[in-house]
């Protein structure tokens, strides 16, 4: 169903069809022995194979038609006018589609998934020399075989896309960042976000921020529950949990065992395990914890933590996860943004960072024991350093070893840390030899 040109469209199999012109709820013909403009559009897509429709677009100047018979199609019509009189679908391109997300449009272009692929659709009334392009091609295999829910953010120019298995969502939020300056695309990336919430049951984005329906295990039993994510930098005062929650907490301290029992009211996470105190005597510092019941007559959730955490009335909690990014393979690269073909010997690199918690950096040559190497942004005796205070870095380097070439190299960085991983530039260094031009040409 779409609504394009003041009409409405409805798709039946192969079939398209519309309300009259201006009056929606109306598809029959006024006067059957005289077809107007006004009069409502009735169209087959099948030509020399069966297509059903699974989605209508409006797109530019043209409604997009989907289908499962891998056929794309445009409604058009003559001088810019749709009406029975010069309705026209005529196919356009021959690509598979994923039938269960719909085309979407993200800064005046469509795009659409297929199994492992996504592509761009130009359409026929642009000057390029194909109506649609695969736009993952420099990462096969890389997008999953099956979409769940798609959306897009034009602020920041990317698309979210759930992975499905079978008939279910998972966690996955597949990314892909889109950035094109006048005629020239600046940046064309593809990236995965892994969640520790349930599985991803809807998505959608609403200004700076991405939202998701997920079915959670809380204290009192299974719901869907509402996850919002920023999309721009949090403060460095928010720490970085998943199902991150504001707390008052009430704590008490068992000295036998050196454990605190620290109560909070309303619904609760189990999974929870990690808090920051916001107040009381130890603000800043970090709490590990793990559920222990639920009282259905207070409505409480009972958490327990090593140590003793009383004097704290109020506090960040949610669960930790580790943020995680795999390298691709390091090429040099000409002005034009093209491979140059050679051996390229990495010798160290060097990280510049921005507000940034503790990170490490994982280099593993030609699938021997990786060497692990850590950013500590505070040390203990350091001048700078308060009680209580955020551990992070407000600007720095951190330079690393690597020695290998870049094909037998595999680069991780990772931080479990609840203050941010926030790397701003990657530089590296090494000696590059060029194959010779006779051998390329």
């Amino acid at each position: 169903m779409a609504f394009y040109r003041d009409r409405l469209f409805l798709s039946t199999d192969d079939a398209l069809f519309s309300s009259r012109l201006g009056d929606f709820d109306n598809f029959f013909i006024s006067d059957p022995s005289t077809v107007t403009f006004q009069d409502p559009i009735d169209l087959k897509v099948s030509s020399n194979k069966y297509t059903p429709i699974t989605h209508l677009t409006p797109y530019r100047d043209f409604l997009f038609l989907s289908t499962s018979g891998e056929t794309q199609y445009e409604l058009m019509g003559s001088e810019n006018q749709i009406s029975p009189l010069s309705a026209e679908i005529a196919p356009t391109s021959f690509y598979p589609m994923n039938e269960r997300v719909a085309p979407i449009s993200l800064n005046n272009n469509l795009f659409f998934y297929a199994n492992n692929r996504l592509y761009i659709y130009f359409g026929t009334t642009t000057t390029a020399p194909q109506p649609a392009f695969e736009v993952s091609k420099h990462a096969p295999n890389y997008l999953p075989r099956d979409f769940w829910d798609v959306t897009t953010s034009s602020a920041h120019n990317t698309l979210f896309v759930v992975e499905a298995e079978g008939d279910s969502p998972t966690k996955n939020i597949f990314c892909f960042r889109n950035v094109i300056s006048q005629e020239q695309v600046v940046q064309n990336a593809f990236f995965k976000h892994e969640v520790k919430t349930g599985d991803i049951q809807s998505i959608n984005t609403l200004g700076d921020f991405l939202y998701t329906i997920t079915r959670e295990e809380t204290s009192n039993g299974s719901k869907l529950v509402i996850n919002k994510m920023n999309l721009y930098p949090d403060t460095v005062e928010i720490p970085r949990l998943d199902k991150l929650c504001k707390k008052d907490i009430t704590v008490t301290f068992n000295n036998t065992v050196n454990k605190s029992k620290i109560v909070l009211s309303g619904n609760t996470v189990i999974d929870w395990d990690q808090g920051i105190i916001r107040t009381g005597k130890r603000i800043g510092e970090i709490v590990d914890v793990v559920f222990d019941s639920y009282d259905t007559l207070t409505e409480e959730s009972i958490y327990l933590a090593d140590g003793d955490w009383t004097g704290n009335t109020n506090m960040w909690i949610g669960t930790k996860y580790t943020a995680q990014a795999i390298m691709s393979p390091l090429f040099v690269r000409d002005e034009q943004n093209n491979v140059i073909p050679g051996s390229f010997n990495l010798r160290y690199g060097v990280f510049r960072h921005f507000n940034t918690g503790k990170y490490s950096v994982k280099v593993t040559r030609k699938k021997r024991n990786p060497i692990t190497y850590e950013f500590n942004p505070k040390v203990l005796g350091d001048s700078d350093m308060s009680y209580g205070a955020n551990i992070i870095e407000t600007s720095g380097t951190f330079k690393f070893s690597i020695l290998g070439f870049s094909d037998d190299m595999n680069i991780e960085v990772f931080s479990d840390f609840p203050q941010s991983m926030n790397i701003t530039n990657m530089e590296f260094t090494g000696k590059f030899k060029r194959l010779p031009h006779f051998l390329t040409s």
